[in-house]
C-alpha cells in the first residue's frame, strides 16, 4: 500500500490554543479532519483535508468558538463542541462527515471543555469543569442528547478537564 500524500495547507493546526485535540484520521478514507484558522488568527474552524484539498465548516451559530470535536468510528459523523463566549449552554454540533453538513444539535451546559465518541458511537462523553463541584464527566446517547449516566470527581484544579472514550478504537483491521 503507497498510501495517499496530502499536501498541509497553511492555516490547518495541529492545535489551537491548548484545548483542541490532534487531528484525528478517517478510518476508511485518506482524510484528516483538524482545526482551520482563519487569516485573522481570530477564530479556528472544522476542516476535513483530502485529495480534493481543504473543507472549512462553519457549524458554530453567532459568536460561539468551535473548541473540540471527535469522529465518529465508523466516519459518518463528525461531533463538533461549539463553546460560548458567555455563560450561555454550549451546543454539539453533528456534522456529516464528508460534507460537513450540521445532521443535528444536541445542547450542553457552559461548561464542556471536552468531548468523546464512545467505541460503538452510540454515546458521547463530556467532561466540564464546576468550579465548586470538581469534574463531572456525562455519558450522553449521541443520537438524542438524553443523558445515561454522570459522575462527579474531585479536582483541586480549575483546569479544563479533557475525556477520552478510548483511545484504541481507531485501530480498524
Amino acid at each position: 500500500d503507497s498510501g495517499v500524500e496530502i499536501a498541509m495547507p497553511a492555516g490547518f493546526e495541529e492545535s489551537f490554543i491548548a484545548h483542541a485535540p490532534l487531528p484525528i484520521a478517517h478510518p476508511r478514507e485518506p482524510a484528516l479532519f483538524g482545526m482551520y484558522t482563519d487569516p485573522t488568527f481570530s477564530r479556528g474552524y472544522p476542516a476535513r483535508l483530502d485529495a480534493a484539498g481543504l473543507h472549512v465548516w462553519t457549524p458554530c451559530e453567532g459568536q460561539d468558538w468551535f473548541s473540540a470535536y471527535d469522529l465518529t468510528p465508523d466516519g459518518r459523523h463528525l461531533f463538533v463542541l461549539c463553546a460560548p463566549l458567555g455563560l450561555n449552554d454550549a451546543t454539539v454540533a453533528v456534522l456529516d462527515a464528508t460534507t460537513g453538513a450540521v445532521v443535528r444539535r444536541l445542547p450542553v451546559t457552559a461548561f464542556v471543555s471536552s468531548i468523546a465518541i464512545g467505541p460503538d458511537g452510540r454515546e458521547l462523553l463530556v467532561a466540564e469543569s464546576q468550579p465548586l463541584a470538581g469534574v463531572v464527566v456525562s455519558r450522553l446517547d449521541a443520537l438524542t442528547g438524553a443523558l445515561r449516566h454522570q459522575a462527579t470527581i474531585a479536582s483541586p484544579t480549575s483546569t479544563a478537564p479533557k475525556v477520552v472514550a478510548n483511545p484504541r478504537r481507531r485501530d480498524i483491521p
